[in-house]
């Protein structure tokens, strides 16, 4: 039987309104009028975190559906799928062990442009090479962000720095004296919360007035995208719509390995498509090193440090709840399963 080739669109910037914006009528309008489309589900996971997307496809696009050809609409689209690409990977390949620095430079040795930023941090990384096949170390690991902005109160007034996720073999202060060009410096080891990485990924990406661009080393380990036409159709996705409470039943009856962490609906008002994203964590599994998320502890006490990493024991159900056996060296504890990160070391 012949494949069906699905004809791809930007299903996210079509659907740019959420449900809940629409009032009672509007909603009932769209719901009332959705056709049987075929529904795609897409999972994307990288490091502990999943991102489930659920929208129509098409092997002809109907007419209220137009490839995006706006030269606006298409960068401000490519912007947003490189910061969630950014994102992805230094969730998928970075934990507590590794680093995130940002680099400055000093009055007097700011680069002339965009180019000479870019040149400086590869020197950098080459410095950062030499130092480690010396200590007998493997090249570094990293992402790099090179931010660009000219302008402000002074025209001429350029500001640039860098940041950069690495893996933390080398020591902090080494990773620090190895920029030669400011002083005003940061190095601190990696802080996971439930979404892992993510803030930090869409920190150091976030749009500023000026260029921007990031790099990544060979050999780091993509995301994992999975793709199929059956696991939400039509009907679901209407319910889904209907009810938010839905979105999180069904997903964690999908997906019974992870917690549900937040999902929403958007749609367009005009073609009447709709659009599902929801963000999911894998649960901890005996052998899983995990860190703690403070504010999902529910009044339990933790013994330790917040930087400790724990390995899970065993599971087991507590008045209705999962909980999980944690050890750190010689120490042990019962935590609420929901609150543990998994993380790479």
């Amino acid at each position: 039987m012949k494949k069906k080739k699905y004809i791809p669109y930007n299903y996210e910037g079509l659907n740019n309104n959420r449900i809940e914006e629409l009032n009672a009528n509007q909603l009932d309008n769209l719901l009332n009028s959705q056709k049987r489309y075929v529904y795609a589900t897409k999972t994307i996971q990288a490091g502990s975190q999943m991102e489930v997307e659920v929208y129509p496809e098409f092997t002809r696009l109907p007419a209220n559906v137009k490839r995006e050809k706006h030269l606006a609409a298409q960068r401000d689209l490519n912007e947003r799928n490189s910061r969630k690409a950014c994102t992805r990977i230094i969730n998928e390949n970075f934990g507590p062990n590794d680093l995130w620095a940002t680099f400055t430079y000093a009055p007097g040795k700011e680069p002339l442009d965009f180019e000479e930023a870019q040149g400086n941090i590869s020197r950098y990384i080459k410095r950062l090479n030499y130092r480690r096949k010396k200590a007998g170390l493997p090249a570094v690991r990293y992402v790099y962000v090179t931010e660009w902005q000219e302008g402000g109160e002074d025209a001429e007034e350029i500001r640039c720095h860098h940041h950069i996720v690495m893996d933390g073999l080398l020591p902090m202060d080494e990773v620090e004296s190895l920029w030669k060009l400011g002083c005003r410096n940061q190095v601190r080891r990696l802080d996971l919360d439930r979404h892992g990485l993510s803030g930090l990924g869409m920190y150091i990406t976030k749009a500023p007035k000026g260029k921007k661009k990031w790099c990544a080393s060979k050999g780091l380990r993509p995301p994992r995208e999975r793709k199929n036409h059956s696991d939400f159709g039509p009907a679901a996705v209407k319910k889904m719509a209907q009810d938010k409470k839905e979105i999180a039943k069904r997903m964690e009856r999908k997906y019974p390995g992870y917690w549900y962490e937040g999902g929403e609906v958007r749609c367009n008002p005009t073609n009447k498509l709709l659009y599902v994203y929801v963000q999911m964590r894998r649960k901890a599994q005996p052998g899983d090193y995990v860190t703690v998320c403070f504010d999902l502890l529910d009044g339990v006490r933790l013994p330790g440090s917040g930087r400790d990493i724990w390995q899970v024991q065993q599971l087991a159900q507590r008045s209705g709840r999962p909980w999980a056996q944690v050890r750190t060296g010689n120490r042990v504890a019962w935590l609420p399963a929901v609150s543990l990160v998994v993380v790479q070391i």
